[in-house]
């Protein structure tokens, strides 16, 4: 079962803005990370004050940091890719100009010049099913599972760690953008175990499918566990939907949401398990993200046991 019905015009809207993220301005690619660091950040310091304040990318000063304020502009590079991150975190979902999507963008592919994104090839593989240590963000790969909440709108706490921000970070501006209109065209707020589908934009994915798990109060409870159930049940169908051929899980709830971290790992094994020859009808191989070493443990646990 899932809620949002994929249509041809989300094909249509998908496929407009992978073209427009290929049509950047020339002067783009002439620049450097620094220079262009220094323009999102200018960008972001200024839009307040209105279209008319909004820098260029052809403005020499604003890409030597002279228009900073000066505390940021003597920080380092990493200091100001932080602070360019917690600007953007704050962020409400406003539109943006082409430049900026256009600067974001050739920043984003600069520096996967430095870190590559990692394949799925050299993944240990568990009898149909992958398994990934590391930051999900970094994963070429199909499609990617974010532990969103009912807002659907990403985290707004500066710098955050949780997953939802750290896609959302590294996915860019147009994915809060993006998850805004959709909200607005639900009218209200995403139901447990229900699925959004947006692009990856600046993320190594094609898809993003945000669903918000089960929090778990007290005890665990049985309603928990099947809640936890109809999130992969229901990834499973969209990525089948979408005729995708990799989808990476992260470990749903068990962050703030308190889902006990072996009974999550347990049910997203057993899950994927009971749905393996659908999966294996559209060649759709899951991969089981963690961040841990224990949570590494427990997959590689849950995965070793005899169906």
């Amino acid at each position: 079962m899932r809620y949002e019905p994929l249509s041809e015009v989300y094909c249509l809207c998908h496929l407009k803005i992978k073209q427009a993220l290929t049509m950047m301005p020339q002067n783009c690619a002439t620049l450097s990370a620094p220079e262009l660091l220094n323009y999102l950040l200018t960008y972001l310091y200024v839009e307040e004050q209105g279209p008319s304040a909004l820098p260029h990318l052809d403005d020499h000063k604003v890409l030597r940091e002279a228009c900073l304020p000066p505390a940021i502009a003597k920080e380092d590079y990493q200091g100001k890719r932080a602070q360019l991150r917690a600007l953007e975190n704050v962020r409400p979902a406003h539109e943006v100009s082409a430049d900026f999507i256009a600067a974001e963008s050739a920043l984003f592919a600069l520096e996967r010049q430095i870190n590559p994104p990692i394949t799925v090839d050299s993944l240990p593989n568990y009898a149909g099913f992958l398994l990934y240590q590391g930051d999900i963000t970094k994963l070429k790969c199909d499609a990617i599972v974010n532990a969103a909440n009912t807002s659907m709108l990403g985290c707004f706490i500066p710098g955050h760690h949780c997953i939802d921000n750290c896609i959302h970070s590294a996915a860019g501006v147009q994915l809060r953008q993006c998850c805004a209109k959709k909200m607005q065209a639900l009218h209200r707020q995403a139901h447990v175990a229900e699925v959004i589908v947006t692009p990856g934009f600046n993320l190594p994915c094609t898809y993003v499918l945000h669903v918000t798990g089960p929090m778990v109060v007290g005890k665990l409870q049985p309603q928990d566990e099947a809640q936890l159930r109809a999130c992969y049940e229901h990834l499973i169908a969209t990525a089948l939907e979408l005729q995708v051929h990799t989808l990476a899980f992260c470990c749903l709830s068990t962050g703030v949401f308190a889902f006990p971290q072996d009974k999550a790992a347990q049910i997203a094994v057993d899950t994927c398990r009971k749905l393996q020859a659908h999966l294996q009808a559209q060649a759709l191989t899951p991969i089981f993200c963690v961040f841990t070493a224990y949570q590494r443990a427990l997959y590689v646990q849950a995965l070793s046991q005899p169906d």
